[in-house]
């Protein structure tokens, strides 16, 4: 079983994602839960029109649940994308662009 999500406790920690090209379905590039120190800059998102979506649900690009100490920033999103950039949830301390 999971435990509950903390702060103080993170599942993760430090992770970087930089300098990469994504090409999306518009399905969430990004789905961090319970993670501090995530970093996720200067990468290309384009919006491919023959991937098919994977997962129905989200609202957003980003989603972020019980994430600490988030930068998200100098991303470049090309494409007519129907999601909202993000989708945060009981997350604190973020720097979104």
């Amino acid at each position: 079983m999971v435990p509950e999500p903390d702060h103080a406790l993170p599942f993760h920690k430090n992770i970087r994602i930089h300098d990469n090209r994504f090409d999306s379905a518009d399905s969430p590039i990004l789905y961090a839960y319970a993670t501090c120190g995530l970093r996720f800059e200067n990468n290309r998102i384009f919006r491919s029109p023959a991937a098919e979506k994977w997962y129905r649900k989200a609202t957003g690009l980003i989603r972020l649940e019980h994430c600490t100490q988030v930068t998200a920033k100098d991303n470049l999103f090309v494409g007519p994308f129907t999601l909202e950039r993000y989708e945060v949830t009981e997350s604190e301390n973020l720097n979104l662009e």
